[in-house]
């Protein structure tokens, strides 16, 4: 039996295909998810940004790079900044963050209650400026597990928001969309649909059913009829699937992948189990008391005047600070010396402004450092893998050259193969001569 060689090109275009989508997805979740925005819907920072890697400046695409200390995306940033040079003024110690203080151009305060971001979910926490960036500190929310919704459909909190199968109904259908009747999932636990909980094994190919409390936590089933229109706000590529049970329970649902992050299935924190008193989360049923005995304890319970965030700190009320809560902010309290009120009339010293534009430099360091880090490592780990795979490649190549040229001459179509040489007749031995009489 010949060995049969696999065509080296082949191998060539399946690497680089595999390399093209290993990029194309680091890439493309790196540029989403880095990017941080305002509520105007403009950029104001990026969290993970990649400063080793960017050689030169661009002054004025609103992203503060190497050798710049501010960049509005404008020639005319105000007093605080050169928009034409991307460099503080010579009085300013901040320049273009959403927590810098136009009029003093420094950064707000703590007690001056200025809200970087809002809450977006009753399940979310405000952001304040802190007087220790001119950016938004690090978001922050209620800690998983606890009740929201005023308990409504035992809906609970999950990284920052308050879903169940009714919120989630009522966001893809319309808000009078409800959940469908619990036929629609005891079908999928005895395997009458063809959309199951989970994929597992090699590739996500081996569809797993649902167990009794993991019913109600995978596809998502909504009581609305088969041409009900999608109304979720966001872009989501997938396609309506309509049953109906017993002849009266509609299921409507929305397939996709199987991911928790689509929105056709159910949300993290919804109610589950029928054996087990249960929240969702990544598409498994879980105990609500383990989610709940996660949650990090607090310095005196906030003093009253806040909540534990997901982070295990304080997260105080607007009129309270301090790591505990416990210091309330009034107009009588005193002002930091770093012109953090806007009705303060403020001339810093040299000195001030050196020493903020160093604190600022180090917070920025330190919180950009390890996202530097893991994005330059990300970048080895796959030049890395290219650097292989050439190798790899050029191994192939090299044995095709010497070990398979000659079988695959002999196998090219329309080549009629040679025959088998015939074996060489013996020499007749010669006949001795006679001698004469």
């Amino acid at each position: 039996m010949k060995n049969k060689l696999v065509n080296p090109k082949s191998i060539v275009l399946v690497s680089i295909f595999i390399c093209f989508h290993l990029i194309s997805n680091v890439t493309s979740s790196l540029s989403l998810d880095e990017l941080s925005l305002d509520e105007n819907n403009e950029i104001t920072y990026l969290k993970d940004k990649p400063l080793a890697l960017q050689s030169t400046k661009t002054c004025g695409n609103r992203i503060i790079e190497p050798d710049e200390q501010c960049d509005c995306g404008r020639p005319d940033c105000g007093s605080c900044c050169d928009g034409k040079t991307c460099m503080l003024n010579s009085t300013a110690c901040c320049g273009s963050g959403p927590c810098c203080n136009p009029k003093t151009c420094f950064p707000y305060a703590r007690i001056d209650n200025v809200v970087c971001k809002k809450a977006v979910d009753e399940c979310d926490l405000p952001e304040y400026c802190d007087g220790l960036s001119e950016f938004c500190p690090e978001d922050r929310y209620k800690p998983n597990g606890i009740p929201c919704n005023k308990s409504q459909f035992n809906a609970r909190c999950y990284a920052g928001r308050c879903a169940n199968h009714a919120i989630q109904c009522g966001k893809l259908w319309g808000p009078n969309i409800i959940q469908s009747h619990e036929s629609c999932y005891q079908a999928k636990l005895m395997g009458k649909t063809t959309f199951p909980c989970k994929l597992e094994g090699p590739m996500n190919k081996t569809e797993q059913q649902c167990t009794i409390d993991d019913t109600t936590c995978g596809l998502l089933y909504c009581n609305a009829p088969a041409n009900t229109k999608l109304v979720y706000e966001q872009p989501f590529a997938g396609s309506k699937k309509h049953n109906i049970i017993n002849g009266t329970h509609q299921c409507l649902a929305l397939e996709g992948s199987l991911s928790s992050l689509n929105p056709g299935m159910v949300p993290d924190g919804s109610p589950c189990g029928t054996t087990i008193s249960g929240m969702c989360v990544g598409v498994k049923c879980v105990l609500v008391d383990t989610v709940l005995k996660k949650i990090k304890a607090c310095p005196k319970n906030c003093s009253g005047h806040g909540i534990c965030n997901n982070a295990g700190a304080c997260h105080c009320d607007p009129l309270y600070t301090s790591s505990d809560c416990s210091v309330e902010i009034s107009k009588n309290m005193s002002k930091p010396m770093n012109g953090s009120t806007a009705s303060l009339i403020f001339k810093p010293t040299s000195k001030q402004i050196a020493e903020c534009r160093d604190k600022l430099r180090i917070f920025t360091t330190s919180a950009s450092s390890q996202p530097v880090n893991l994005s330059t490592f990300t970048l080895a780990i796959i030049i890395g893998f290219l650097l292989s795979v050439l190798v790899s490649v050029a191994v192939l190549w090299n044995l095709y050259h010497r070990y398979g040229s000659s079988n695959t001459e002999d196998n090219r179509p329309g080549t009629a193969p040679k025959p088998p040489a015939t074996p060489a007749t013996p020499a007749t031995p010669a006949t001795p001569a006679i001698p004469p009489n």
